[in-house]
């Protein structure tokens, strides 16, 4: 029998409730995590709770902790723009925490001014802080955001303003799928990481069981997006984006 790995546990996975998004249903993520001997696994949907309540009884039973996470768009300013808005996984630490985020994901379809896409604000945000953690979305976050676009300073300050409001329950994802804006940022990512004293974590985003439903999972995309596969300018993911085991993330 494979015993718990403490090394490492998934804090990025998205179930079929991330619509035409991943093609894992919440039983097999839990057979995943158990199959690789992880004693935790966050599911971390995108802009739901869907599957919280089923995620959490099926996880429970396999003697696995459930961990309840979303991941939310964010504004940084007024100008209405898609530039505007970032990604953001917030993450329920304890019971207060879980009711701050139902509460910030029922904003994201009732509050703001949602023309372009759902979302919370950072305003929304540090009044609910509270039993939160918040990660920061490596490439997609507004850190990783603005260095794409060359903004060392301003993307440093606005590490600040999530650390004044989230002090060590910030943290910085690091991720490596084989992708270009991966490499362009690390580099001064980490440097920042290291000035403002903020915690890394390594994460992989999961939207598929292993690596041979990479093809049925681009045909998915391609499903929600309404194209053919041979499509040029249509979304892709990398292959990576599997359930890793923890030596693989090591």
């Amino acid at each position: 029998m494979i015993q718990p790995h403490d090394k490492f546990i998934h804090f990025r996975t998205q179930s079929s409730y991330s619509m035409l998004e991943s093609t894992i249903k919440v039983k097999d993520l839990v057979a995943l995590t158990k199959k690789h001997g992880m004693s935790a696994v966050c599911l971390s949907d995108r802009g739901n709770l869907f599957a919280s309540l089923e995620f959490s009884l099926e996880a429970s039973k396999s003697g696995i902790q459930p961990i309840c996470g979303v991941i939310l768009n964010i504004s940084f300013n007024n100008r209405i723009s898609q530039q505007d808005f970032a990604e953001i996984l917030v993450i329920a630490k304890d019971q207060i925490g879980y009711k701050n985020l139902l509460r910030l994901v029922s904003y994201s379809f009732i509050k703001n001014d949602r023309k372009i896409c759902n979302h919370i604000s950072l305003n929304d945000l540090k009044k609910y802080n509270e039993g939160l953690i918040v990660l920061s979305s490596y490439t997609k976050g507004i850190v990783g955001k603005l260095l794409l676009d060359g903004n060392y300073d301003t993307a440093t300050e606005e590490a600040r303003k999530l650390v004044s409001i989230f002090g060590n329950r910030f943290y910085f994802e690091i991720m490596r799928h084989n992708l270009a804006d991966e490499k362009q940022i690390e580099a001064p990512y980490l440097k920042i990481a290291n000035e403002l004293s903020i915690p890394l974590i390594a994460t992989n985003q999961v939207l598929f069981s292993d690596i041979k439903m990479h093809d049925a999972h681009d045909t998915l995309l391609c499903i929600s997006q309404g194209v053919v596969k041979d499509e040029q300018n249509r979304k892709r993911v990398s292959n990576q984006c599997y359930f890793k085991s923890a030596e693989e993330m090591i």
